[in-house]
């Protein structure tokens, strides 16, 4: 598992100096330990979903994610996960369609 603030990437990916894109599918795992987790998404085109589990569960309903699933509507600031408490987690999201992951944030 990745330690706190480390990733891992599986797929084929463009990684450019701000952002990360799949080419086609593509899945990234993330270590952290926080409450909430934050990630900014750019859809390139209009049906971009991620699949978010948090130590291989469906992750809980958040403003953006429902029954385990967002739909990137929009260039903005996504909220993935909201737990009830701290704690080492792994983040998984599997991407489906084109969609720029920019910067995750935390709290």
């Amino acid at each position: 598992m990745p330690g706190n603030g480390e990733w891992s990437l599986r797929g084929n990916w463009t990684i450019a100096t701000e952002f990360i894109v799949p080419d086609g599918d593509g899945v990234l795992e993330l270590g952290f330990d926080a409450t909430n987790v934050f990630l900014v998404v750019e859809p390139v085109q209009p049906g971009a979903e991620i699949d978010v589990r948090v130590d291989g569960k469906v992750s809980a309903d958040t403003a953006d994610v429902k029954a385990g699933r967002l739909t990137a509507d929009g260039s903005r600031m996504y909220h993935l996960v909201g737990l009830a408490r701290p704690g080492r987690h792994l983040l998984r999201l599997e991407v489906r369609g084109a969609a720029r992951l920019f910067a995750f944030t935390f709290g």
